[in-house]
C-alpha cells in the first residue's frame, strides 16, 4: 500500500478513534462538561495533538450531529416509496421512533442538546437534513388527496405536527418510560394512523 494511503488510513482512523471518545464522554458527563483536554486524555493523545484532525470541540460535536443525521436519514428513507402516500408517512414515523430506540446516545445528542440552526420556515432546509424526507413524504400525500391542507395548517405546519408526535414517543420510551412494558410499536402504530386518518378529513 502507497506511504500516503496508509497515512490517510491512519489518520481517518485516529479521528474515529477521536469521535467515539468523545461520544463517549458526552454520554458519561453531558456536552456541557465536553472539553478537549478530557477527550485527548481519554483517547490517549495530547491536547495539541488534536488539532491535528480538528478545528476544535465545536467541529467534534459537528461531526458527531452530521453522523446522527446521516443515521437517521437512512432508517427514514427505508420505507418503500411505492406504498400509498399515506401509509407511508406511518412507516417513516415508525422508523423515526425505532431509530431513537437502537441510538439513544445520537438521538439524545442532536434532538436534545442541540438547537436547530434553521431559526424560521422561510430558511432553506439543508440538503443533508432528514427532515427533508419527512417534509417531501408530506407532500406527496397532499398531491394524492389523502392529507388535505386547510387555512392556517400548511405543508411546515404538517410535517411538524408528525415529527413533534414521533419525536414525543420517542422520548417518553427512551426516557420516562424506558422501563414500562408495553407494545409500544402496536400503540405508536395507532396513533400515527388516526393522526395521519385525520388529515384526510
Amino acid at each position: 500500500m502507497p506511504e500516503n494511503k496508509t497515512r490517510q488510513n491512519r489518520h481517518a482512523s485516529v479521528k474515529q478513534s477521536i469521535l467515539k471518545t468523545a461520544m463517549a464522554l458526552i454520554i458519561d458527563k453531558g456536552i456541557a462538561k465536553l472539553s478537549l483536554r478530557e477527550i485527548a486524555r481519554k483517547a490517549g493523545y495530547s491536547p495539541a495533538s488534536l488539532y491535528e484532525y480538528f478545528e476544535g470541540k465545536d467541529e467534534i460535536i459537528a461531526q458527531l450531529s452530521a453522523e446522527a443525521f446521516d443515521r437517521l436519514s437512512i432508517y427514514l428513507s427505508q420505507p418503500p416509496t411505492n406504498i400509498p402516500p399515506d401509509k407511508r408517512l406511518i412507516e417513516i414515523g415508525m422508523a423515526y421512533v425505532k431509530f431513537a430506540r437502537e441510538n439513544p446516545e445520537h438521538y439524545d445528542l442532536v434532538f436534545n442538546r442541540l438547537p436547530s440552526k434553521r431559526s424560521t420556515a422561510s430558511e432553506e432546509i439543508n440538503a443533508a437534513s432528514p427532515y427533508i424526507i419527512v417534509r417531501q413524504a408530506v407532500v406527496e400525500a397532499i398531491e394524492s388527496g389523502s392529507i388535505v391542507m386547510s387555512r392556517g395548517y400548511d405543508l411546515e405546519a404538517i410535517t411538524y405536527s408528525l415529527w413533534s408526535l414521533a419525536h414525543g414517543m420517542a422520548t417518553l420510551q427512551n426516557t420516562h418510560l424506558s422501563q414500562f412494558e408495553a407494545d409500544f410499536d402496536k400503540v405508536n402504530r395507532s396513533a400515527f394512523e388516526t393522526f395521519i386518518k385525520g388529515l384526510g378529513t
